[in-house]
């Protein structure tokens, strides 16, 4: 006779395969160390592969192992198996290699500067050295991770036996939540504490469930020892299979039975585990070996705790940290995404709570003692763990993680389950096609499932993972044409684009450059984008390795293309118009001070930095502007003199200008003011575009009015009458623009006053 629940056992297969090939994938795509803590957790791995013996949580010795010194060893005892199969050479990334840009925020947009490492082709398929030994790491929380789906049916199975659905969907939340998946993808303990936490729930609810034997006891306190070398955060475990054991023996009339399971559990998990936390004892007077471990942590360490209150706070905030934060936790999902989650939770306690009033009401398949009990520290269970993270929240700032719920991951998603399956079963049993109980229905429930995961996290590797690590790189291209500049011989300058070339305060300057490697880069240059005001100040300033942190410069391949994308938000104040310009260095950020790259320019001349191209700022206030000589001149069509100021110093004259645009003017013309004597003979003058070259006419919007000061030198200059005449040229030919209007016009030039000299 075929046992109930049989066929999806059957069916659990697809779900582990499926699990399989997601955490597989993550593994694979998200390169080395970027991950939680991951640097740590390899450099455990290492200490234990190289000297087969524990690190002593002693200054200096916390780098490189850090806070992860102070974690029970199973974890780090398989890696280190695995990770002995090939430690040479040493290729992967190290500190040298880390990016001086990343960003750890958590704030919504553009993933950028989220790789804490320059990855270069050393660490590409076909693995080879440490990275092949870290590949393989990797590899051991995905086995955990696949452990945890298989324990996380078989409980939710051993609890709702006639519920095979909630067990299935239970698995599937476990197995395709993209956290869970990735965190079983990366070198981290966690997948280790999950699935050995797991293991002790799923065989106390067989304990409770099918009634206790001594055996059951010794097994489960074998896997309380395991999970307590797994990680601490499962420690309370151990007073959570307490109460079920004498709550299962009271329930029964059996106490004794209960204190007997205690007592073979505990020497079990004491045999197994005792040795770690008696070597703390020694080492530390610390069985946790937590002063270590604080001392370790000490840059995360909050100088003032927060109370429970504000840690749950905390929590509450990066909820969404449970289902998706990738890459250093700071690589997020997108927040419709995050919202959709919430509706389902909010669904899921919605149909719990229907749940609770059936079992209140005895109306309920599970409601048979030993199942409820089962079910009910289940629940416990994540209680138990977040009120644990609550109070390391209140102590490490940065804690906020929801991985760190893990150890919970199966109670948490065989909840979610019971209640969707409240809310979902009325409705199928209405459809009796569609019905999950039959075995179709829990083969087509299962390839849905299945199907359904591996999409969604498909699309978390291909939209989000790939592109935050990922650079992108065009083949080299004979019309590309020739560089605007060269760097180090090796880098070139293909081309610059600004967008916009009028700019407002606050808004973003996007700035597109176009590189080629020339020849292989040997160092990671920064890039500095600046742009420079009129008056040489820096009004915004963008620095980062290229596309974002994803392609460092010594990781281009020789001949490769690409885009390089930076956005400034300038701001400024200023009732007029002015025009600043976008510099381009790229300098060394391992060096405090950050030396240049040799640059030249496009002849081969060296320069100091590459001028990309101006943009104006348009001004943040309209300009108000009284000319004390008011006047009405035309040159050309497009530009006007309103009038002119003139101030007489001891050596000098000073001539204010005030320009109107009648049109945008297609060119940029050269101003001249001139003192000329008898026969129009210039004595004296000024000749420069306007304010001195800072603001040339091509910048000039139509109904702009332009304030132009220009100084001419009186020294040498005889006494006498002279007319001061002004007009605009071409700097390239010379020619005047046209001059009319109800004024004095000689040559094009407009005489705006007679000034006597004595």
């Amino acid at each position: 006779m075929r046992r109930p629940g049989g066929s999806a056992g059957l069916a659990l297969a697809p779900l582990i395969l499926g699990f399989l090939l997601v955490s597989g994938a993550f593994s694979v795509i998200v390169p080395l160390l970027e991950a939680p803590d991951e640097p740590s957790h390899a450099a455990m791995v290492r200490f234990l592969a190289t000297h087969a013996s524990l690190p002593v949580q002693q200054p200096p010795a916390y780098f490189p192992v850090g806070q992860e010194g102070s974690q029970p060893p199973l974890y780090y005892a398989l890696g280190a198996l695995l990770f002995r199969l090939s430690p040479a050479p040493a290729l992967a990334p190290t500190f040298a290699d880390s990016n001086p840009f990343v960003s750890f925020s958590r704030t919504p947009g553009p993933a950028d500067n989220r790789n804490l490492y320059a990855h270069t082709v050393r660490e590409a398929f076909p693995y080879r050295g440490d990275v092949l030994g870290l590949h393989l790491v990797r590899l051991v929380g995905v086995a955990l991770g696949a452990a945890t789906v298989a324990l996380t049916f078989l409980t939710a199975r051993e609890v709702l036996p006639g519920r095979p659905a909630v067990a299935l969907l239970s698995a599937a939340v476990v197995a395709f939540n993209p956290q869970f998946a990735f965190i079983c993808g990366v070198i981290n303990n966690d997948s280790a504490a999950a699935a050995a936490a797991t293991a002790v729930l799923w065989l106390l609810a067989r304990w409770l469930c099918r009634g206790g034997t001594p055996r059951g006891g010794i097994a489960l306190g074998a896997a309380l020892g395991l999970a307590f070398l797994a990680k601490t955060s499962t420690l309370p475990l151990a007073a959570l299979a307490a109460a079920g054991f004498l709550l299962g023996a009271a329930r029964t009339g059996r106490p004794g039975d209960g204190a007997r399971a205690c007592a073979w559990a505990a020497a079990t998990a004491s045999i197994v585990a005792g040795w770690w936390y008696a070597r703390n004892q020694v080492l530390y007077g610390d069985p946790l070996g937590w002063r270590a471990m604080l001392a370790a942590s000490a840059t995360m360490i909050r100088q003032s705790p927060l109370d429970p209150r504000a840690a749950l706070a905390v929590l509450w905030r990066a909820r969404d940290t449970y289902w998706g934060a990738f890459g250093w936790s700071s690589i997020l999902l997108p927040p419709a995404v995050d919202r959709a989650i919430d509706a389902a939770a909010a669904l899921a306690a919605l149909g719990l709570t229907a749940a609770l009033g059936r079992l209140a009401a005895g109306r309920c398949a599970w409601c048979e003692p030993g199942r409820a009990l089962a079910l009910a520290l289940l629940a416990l269970w994540p209680v138990v763990v977040l009120a644990g993270l609550v109070q390391w929240v209140a102590l490490n700032a940065a804690a906020d993680q929801g991985r760190l719920l893990f150890p919970a991951v199966a109670p948490i998603g065989i909840l979610l389950a019971v209640g969707w399956d409240e809310l979902i079963r009325p409705v199928l049993q209405r459809m009796p096609r569609l019905s999950p109980f039959p075995l179709t229905g829990t083969v087509l429930t299962t390839a849905l499932l299945t199907a359904g995961g591996i999409a969604a996290n498909g699309l978390v590797l291909a939209r989000i993972i790939a592109p935050s690590f990922t650079p992108t790189f065009a083949p080299a291209s004979t019309g590309m044409g020739m560089p605007i500049a060269r760097f180090g011989g090796a880098i070139e300058l293909l081309g610059a684009h600004l967008e916009p070339t009028r700019a407002r305060s606050g808004e973003p300057l996007a700035v597109e450059l176009t590189w080629r490697a020339a020849a292989p880069v040997r160092q990671n240059w920064a890039v500095s984008v600046t742009l420079v005001g009129e008056d040489g100040r820096p009004l915004a300033r963008a620095r980062s390795w290229p596309q974002a942190g994803r392609a460092p410069t010594a990781a281009w391949p020789p001949g490769a293309v690409l885009t390089d994308r930076y956005v400034l938000y300038p701001r400024w104040s200023h009732a007029e118009g002015q025009v600043a310009t976008v510099w381009l260095n790229l300098y060394d950020s391992t060096v405090l001070g950050g030396r240049t790259i040799p640059t030249v320019d496009a002849d081969g001349r060296p320069i100091s930095g590459v001028a990309l191209g101006r943009v104006k700022l348009l001004p943040t206030e309209a300009a108000a502007f009284s000319p004390p000589l008011p006047l009405r001149a035309r040159f050309g069509t497009a530009i006007a003199l309103d009038g002119v100021g003139i101030a007489r110093g001891v050596d000098h004259l000073d001539v204010t200008l005030y320009w109107r645009a009648l049109a945008a003017p297609t060119a940029s013309y050269t101003v001249f003011v001139h003192l000329a004597g008898p026969g129009d003979r210039v004595v004296a003058q000024h000749d420069s575009p306007p304010r001195d070259g800072r603001y040339p006419t091509i910048f000039w919007d139509p109904g702009e009015v332009v304030r132009d000061q220009h100084r001419i030198a009186l020294a040498g200059v005889p006494p006498g009458r002279y007319h001061l005449l002004v007009g605009l040229y071409q700097a390239a030919t010379g020619a005047r623009l046209p001059a009319t209007g109800p004024v004095p016009i000689r040559d094009d030039a407009v005489e705006v006053g007679v000034i006597d000299l004595p």
